[in-house]
């Protein structure tokens, strides 16, 4: 080996020493999502987290009726928290409620807006404190969620989740559509959700555990057809369906058809949206199957 050779052998050797010995960058360590479930828990999670903002509080919400709550937004705006509120405006059922609790948090110094006509509904039920905490829930604010409910809400606290909840809240805030990555971190409607979803059902390969208050879209119903009949153990857990929810009943029974197994619970009354896949893997948001 001439002599050149042999001392670009020993750089390369050192170069590639050197590069083991550089510790790799740390993996960034935030806290893992905490779970929340109602009626068990109440409002003591919400009430903490609110208490705790310094300087933002951004809250998405369809139904807006608990005076608790109202008052501790009031109380976060009169120390000073730049508090936003967005409300569905027409509620299924009529909005007057959200319009009265509108007036009052405007009259604390709340901001408040009412959401885009753009979409039909505004379901989401979301919390931002601080840029730093984000909450993702399947509960309104109302008295029967926290007391009468099978609900939950997840705290999560990565960064980029909470940065994409932000920039989905400030869009809404303004009416206009939201800039998101071209694999967005979490599950929006109408954006990912519906593919998110037919392909958690897709996947699973021992068992899907559901609670879902609605059964009507035809594409999930088929898909978990599909899926009892592939082997999959398919567990629903609902409420009694209703006088008139002739479609409910019916893709209950095919369900039941391809083998899988229903469950109906009314208290408490399931108004929680969750799909477990084999154990491993959670949804849990404010879209109900239809």
């Amino acid at each position: 080996m001439s002599r050149f050779r042999r001392v670009l052998f020993l750089l390369l050797i050192l170069v590639l020493t050197l590069a083991a010995c550089v510790p790799a960058s740390p993996t960034p360590a935030y806290p893992a999502p905490t779970l929340f479930i109602q009626p068990r828990d109440g409002r003591t999670p919400l009430l903490r987290l609110l208490a705790s903002a310094r300087a933002r509080v951004a809250l998405t919400m369809y139904l807006f009726t608990d005076a608790t709550m109202r008052r501790a937004l009031e109380d976060a705006a009169r120390r000073g928290v730049d508090v936003r509120v967005l409300l569905e405006g027409e509620p299924y059922g009529g909005g007057e409620s959200n319009h009265r609790t509108a007036r009052a948090l405007r009259r604390a110094g709340v901001h408040v807006r009412f959401t885009s006509r753009a979409f039909r509904y505004t379901h989401e039920k979301s919390l931002i404190v601080d840029d730093r905490v984000g909450v993702i829930m399947t509960m309104n604010f109302t008295s029967s969620s926290f007391t009468r409910n099978r609900e939950y809400g997840v705290v999560v606290r990565d960064p980029l989740a909470v940065a994409e909840m932000r920039a989905v809240f400030d869009a809404d805030w303004a009416h206009v559509a939201p800039h998101l990555p071209s694999r967005p971190r979490l599950v929006w409607s109408p954006i990912n959700a519906r593919a998110t979803i037919l392909a958690l059902i897709g996947r699973a390969r021992t068992h899907l555990d559901l609670e879902e208050p609605d059964l009507r879209d035809r594409e999930v119903v088929d898909a978990l057809v599909r899926a009892a009949r592939r082997g999959v153990r398919v567990r629903l857990i609902r409420p009694t369906p209703r006088a008139g929810e002739e479609e409910e009943a019916a893709n209950v029974r095919r369900l039941l058809r391809a083998g899988g197994r229903v469950r109906y619970m009314d208290t408490p009354r399931v108004h929680a949206k969750v799909i477990l896949v084999d154990d491993r893997q959670a949804l849990i948001g404010s879209m109900n199957l239809t």
